[in-house]
């Protein structure tokens, strides 16, 4: 009844170690997701910064251009 234990706790932590890689590779999959998204963000946020500096440089021309808006 002893030797029964201790293979049931041989399988058991071998499941549990297969689980804990399992949940290891899921963790590593989801934090490369989530970088990508974050890099993928931060391209867009340098995009509107680039476009609002456009718009602002824009924008100095037109005020500078006396008769433009009357």
């Amino acid at each position: 009844m002893v030797a029964d234990k201790g293979k049931k706790s041989k399988v058991v932590e071998r499941d549990v170690e297969e689980n804990n890689n399992h949940m290891d590779g899921d963790l590593v999959l989801s934090i490369e997701k989530l970088q990508k998204i974050q890099d993928e963000f931060e391209k867009t946020r340098f995009e509107c910064y680039i476009r609002q500096d456009l718009f602002r440089k824009r924008r100095m021309k037109l005020v500078s251009i006396e008769s433009f808006m009357a």
